[in-house]
């Protein structure tokens, strides 16, 4: 598996960083945990199926 993070501490810190933005967007999102097979993907779905939605992801 492929590591995003060098340290805990500094996976807790961009993840509080990540958190912070999402607040400050004001927009609701979906949070999904998908299994690949390169681990567990946290994705992060925004929009409405009638204007096309956002992603981002997070492999953990």
């Amino acid at each position: 598996m492929i590591k995003a993070f060098k340290s805990e501490s500094g996976k807790e810190q961009v993840l509080k960083s990540y958190n912070q933005l999402l607040d400050a967007w004001g927009t609701e999102c979906q949070e999904l945990d998908v299994e690949t097979p390169y681990g567990i993907t946290h994705w992060y779905n925004s929009g409405s199926s009638r204007s096309g939605s956002i992603g981002n992801w997070w492999l953990f």
